[in-house]
């Protein structure tokens, strides 16, 4: 279809010229190729990870400048990028914000036991963290559980807590509701029994 549409302009692809400069969201210069028809527009980018020069279309380069989001290279890029500490900690805390009110009552139960919810650890988000039992929770939603990808994602945390000394522990709980405090069952008693002998 480029060619098609070379011919037509009647240019050659070796004539090409790349001019004009663009500031990208993802650190780094983009150069754009001014001539070419809307559908076909694209600029360079550096990869915010890498450093990588690559090509972008314009129409997906002004929507990720216009949303603040990084351009990456590859998904390796991305992932990298994503998996970092200091992104999951920022995550972490927008999650901790959003679903407070899903865990309204269990916050209220465990008061008097250490713990944190929206755990950020290990390049991973965990609902809740119980620290005096060396437990991470995972609250599986109906529908959200049962995707391929998404039991992949559960095996590779569950290998990443054992990996550092913990357990975890998945209980299913109703979609879009607040998490009761009996949802923990056995493993509220037994956390708040190895906080009363420490």
């Amino acid at each position: 279809m480029l060619r098609a549409r070379l011919r037509r302009l009647k240019t050659p692809a070796s004539c090409i010229e790349v001019s004009g400069i663009l500031n990208a969201s993802g650190g780094g210069g983009a150069t754009l190729i001014p001539w070419l028809p809307q559908i076909m527009r694209y600029v360079r980018v550096k990869c915010f990870k890498c450093g990588t020069e690559f090509e972008k279309s314009v129409k997906e380069f002004n929507r990720s400048s216009r949303l603040g989001r990084k351009s990456f290279c590859s998904l390796s890029c991305a992932s990298q990028h994503g998996n970092s500490q200091q992104y999951i900690d920022k995550v972490s805390k927008a999650l901790k914000v959003r679903e407070a009110w899903r865990y309204k009552s269990l916050a209220d139960r465990l008061s008097a036991v250490p713990h944190e919810f929206e755990c950020g650890f290990g390049g991973f988000i965990y609902d809740l963290f119980l620290p005096t039992v060396s437990t991470l929770v995972e609250f599986d939603e109906p529908g959200v559980h049962c995707g391929k990808r998404q039991r992949r994602n559960d095996h590779l945390k569950d290998l990443v807590a054992r990996l550092f000394g913990y357990t975890v522990v998945h209980i299913p709980v109703e979609s879009s509701e607040v998490i009761p405090h009996t949802a923990l069952g056995l493993l509220l008693v037994h956390s708040e029994r190895m906080n009363v002998k420490t």
